[in-house]
Protein backbone atom coordinates (compact mmCIF):
# COMPACT_ATOMS: atom_id res chain seq x y z
CA UNK A 1 0.00 0.00 0.00
CA UNK A 2 2.81 2.39 0.90
CA UNK A 3 4.41 1.98 -2.53
CA UNK A 4 1.11 2.44 -4.34
CA UNK A 5 0.53 5.65 -2.39
CA UNK A 6 4.07 6.84 -3.19
CA UNK A 7 3.64 6.09 -6.89
CA UNK A 8 0.28 7.86 -6.99
CA UNK A 9 1.82 10.85 -5.21
CA UNK A 10 4.56 11.02 -7.86
CA UNK A 11 1.92 10.92 -10.61
CA UNK A 12 -0.20 13.59 -8.91
CA UNK A 13 2.85 15.79 -8.31
CA UNK A 14 3.58 15.48 -12.03
CA UNK A 15 0.10 16.91 -12.70
CA UNK A 16 -1.96 13.80 -13.37
CA UNK A 17 -5.53 13.58 -12.12
CA UNK A 18 -6.06 10.06 -10.76
CA UNK A 19 -9.53 10.70 -9.31
CA UNK A 20 -11.43 8.75 -12.00
CA UNK A 21 -9.11 5.77 -11.57
CA UNK A 22 -9.37 5.95 -7.77
CA UNK A 23 -13.19 6.12 -7.94
CA UNK A 24 -13.37 3.05 -10.19
CA UNK A 25 -11.07 1.09 -7.89
CA UNK A 26 -13.13 2.11 -4.83
CA UNK A 27 -16.36 1.12 -6.59
CA UNK A 28 -14.87 -2.24 -7.60
CA UNK A 29 -13.78 -2.93 -4.03
CA UNK A 30 -17.27 -2.03 -2.79
CA UNK A 31 -18.83 -4.49 -5.29
CA UNK A 32 -16.90 -7.42 -3.87
CA UNK A 33 -17.79 -6.79 -0.22
CA UNK A 34 -20.81 -9.10 -0.38
CA UNK A 35 -19.04 -11.88 -2.24
CA UNK A 36 -18.09 -15.14 -0.52
CA UNK A 37 -14.62 -14.85 1.06
CA UNK A 38 -13.36 -17.86 -0.91
CA UNK A 39 -14.21 -16.07 -4.17
CA UNK A 40 -12.34 -12.99 -2.99
CA UNK A 41 -9.38 -15.21 -2.18
CA UNK A 42 -9.61 -16.78 -5.65
CA UNK A 43 -9.69 -13.28 -7.18
CA UNK A 44 -6.71 -12.22 -5.08
CA UNK A 45 -4.78 -15.32 -6.09
CA UNK A 46 -5.55 -14.74 -9.78
CA UNK A 47 -4.70 -11.05 -9.60
CA UNK A 48 -1.43 -11.74 -7.79
CA UNK A 49 -0.58 -14.39 -10.39
CA UNK A 50 -1.29 -11.98 -13.23
CA UNK A 51 0.69 -9.14 -11.65
CA UNK A 52 3.57 -11.54 -10.95
CA UNK A 53 3.63 -12.45 -14.65
CA UNK A 54 3.85 -8.75 -15.51
CA UNK A 55 6.54 -8.29 -12.86
CA UNK A 56 8.55 -11.13 -14.35
CA UNK A 57 8.34 -9.50 -17.77
CA UNK A 58 9.43 -6.12 -16.36
CA UNK A 59 12.43 -7.72 -14.67
CA UNK A 60 13.30 -9.96 -17.64
CA UNK A 61 13.09 -7.33 -20.36
CA UNK A 62 14.95 -4.12 -19.43
CA UNK A 63 13.43 -2.27 -22.40
CA UNK A 64 10.21 -1.75 -20.45
CA UNK A 65 11.84 0.36 -17.72
CA UNK A 66 14.73 1.93 -19.65
CA UNK A 67 15.28 5.59 -18.89
CA UNK A 68 12.72 5.80 -16.09
CA UNK A 69 15.13 6.80 -13.33
CA UNK A 70 13.73 6.64 -9.81
CA UNK A 71 10.31 5.46 -11.01
CA UNK A 72 11.97 2.52 -12.80
CA UNK A 73 13.77 1.57 -9.60
CA UNK A 74 10.47 1.64 -7.74
CA UNK A 75 8.90 -0.59 -10.40
CA UNK A 76 11.79 -3.07 -10.12
CA UNK A 77 11.35 -3.26 -6.35
CA UNK A 78 7.58 -3.54 -6.72
CA UNK A 79 8.02 -6.32 -9.28
CA UNK A 80 10.00 -8.42 -6.81
CA UNK A 81 7.29 -7.78 -4.21
CA UNK A 82 4.53 -8.87 -6.64
CA UNK A 83 6.32 -12.14 -7.33
CA UNK A 84 6.45 -12.79 -3.58
CA UNK A 85 2.73 -11.99 -3.22
CA UNK A 86 1.91 -14.63 -5.80
CA UNK A 87 3.39 -17.36 -3.63
CA UNK A 88 1.64 -16.17 -0.48
CA UNK A 89 -1.73 -15.92 -2.21
CA UNK A 90 -1.38 -19.35 -3.82
CA UNK A 91 -0.29 -21.02 -0.56
CA UNK A 92 -3.28 -19.45 1.20
CA UNK A 93 -5.56 -20.69 -1.59
CA UNK A 94 -4.20 -24.23 -1.30
CA UNK A 95 -4.75 -24.21 2.45
CA UNK A 96 -8.26 -22.72 2.24
CA UNK A 97 -9.33 -25.24 -0.42
CA UNK A 98 -7.49 -28.25 1.00
CA UNK A 99 -10.77 -30.20 1.22
CA UNK A 100 -11.72 -29.44 -2.40
CA UNK A 101 -11.10 -31.83 -5.24
CA UNK A 102 -8.28 -30.99 -7.62
CA UNK A 103 -10.87 -30.52 -10.38
CA UNK A 104 -12.92 -28.00 -8.35
CA UNK A 105 -9.77 -26.03 -7.44
CA UNK A 106 -8.65 -25.94 -11.05
CA UNK A 107 -12.11 -24.96 -12.33
CA UNK A 108 -12.57 -22.07 -9.88
CA UNK A 109 -9.05 -20.69 -10.24
CA UNK A 110 -9.14 -20.97 -14.06
CA UNK A 111 -12.48 -19.21 -14.37
CA UNK A 112 -11.37 -16.54 -11.93
CA UNK A 113 -8.13 -16.05 -13.85
CA UNK A 114 -10.11 -15.48 -17.05
CA UNK A 115 -12.33 -12.91 -15.34
CA UNK A 116 -9.42 -11.16 -13.64
CA UNK A 117 -7.41 -11.05 -16.86
CA UNK A 118 -10.28 -9.47 -18.81
CA UNK A 119 -11.00 -6.92 -16.10
CA UNK A 120 -7.37 -6.13 -15.31
CA UNK A 121 -6.32 -5.66 -18.94
CA UNK A 122 -9.43 -3.64 -19.74
CA UNK A 123 -8.97 -1.33 -16.78
CA UNK A 124 -5.25 -0.83 -17.37
CA UNK A 125 -5.94 -0.04 -21.04
CA UNK A 126 -8.60 2.51 -20.07
CA UNK A 127 -6.35 3.99 -17.37
CA UNK A 128 -3.49 4.33 -19.85
CA UNK A 129 -5.74 6.12 -22.35
CA UNK A 130 -6.99 8.38 -19.54
CA UNK A 131 -3.44 9.37 -18.57
CA UNK A 132 -2.40 9.86 -22.20
CA UNK A 133 -5.44 12.09 -22.74
CA UNK A 134 -4.25 14.25 -19.85
CA UNK A 135 -1.11 14.82 -21.92
CA UNK A 136 -3.26 15.71 -24.95
CA UNK A 137 -2.57 12.38 -26.66
CA UNK A 138 -5.96 11.13 -27.85
CA UNK A 139 -7.56 9.38 -30.77
CA UNK A 140 -7.08 6.21 -32.76
CA UNK A 141 -3.34 6.79 -33.26
CA UNK A 142 -2.66 6.61 -29.51
CA UNK A 143 -4.96 3.65 -28.95
CA UNK A 144 -3.08 1.86 -31.71
CA UNK A 145 0.28 2.75 -30.14
CA UNK A 146 -0.80 1.35 -26.77
CA UNK A 147 -2.06 -1.82 -28.44
CA UNK A 148 1.21 -2.14 -30.35
CA UNK A 149 3.17 -1.79 -27.10
CA UNK A 150 1.04 -4.53 -25.54
CA UNK A 151 0.74 -6.90 -28.51
CA UNK A 152 3.46 -5.90 -30.97
CA UNK A 153 6.82 -4.64 -29.77
CA UNK A 154 7.93 -4.90 -27.08
CA UNK A 155 4.81 -7.01 -26.54
CA UNK A 156 4.23 -6.64 -22.79
CA UNK A 157 0.85 -8.40 -22.89
CA UNK A 158 1.82 -10.83 -25.64
CA UNK A 159 4.65 -12.07 -23.41
CA UNK A 160 2.08 -12.87 -20.69
CA UNK A 161 0.51 -15.42 -23.00
CA UNK A 162 3.78 -17.17 -23.75
CA UNK A 163 4.30 -15.75 -27.22
CA UNK A 164 8.05 -15.24 -27.43
CA UNK A 165 10.18 -12.92 -29.50
CA UNK A 166 8.81 -9.80 -27.86
CA UNK A 167 12.17 -8.06 -28.30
Amino acid sequence: TREHIAFNRIAKDAGYDLDAIDRRVAARLQEINDRAPILNLAATMALEHFTAMIANELLSNPKHLAGGGEVSEMWRWHSVEEIEHKGVAYDTWLHATRDWSRWKRWKVKSLMMLMVTKTFVGHRFDDTLNLLAQDGLTGAKWKARVLWYLLGRPGMLRAQFGVNDAS
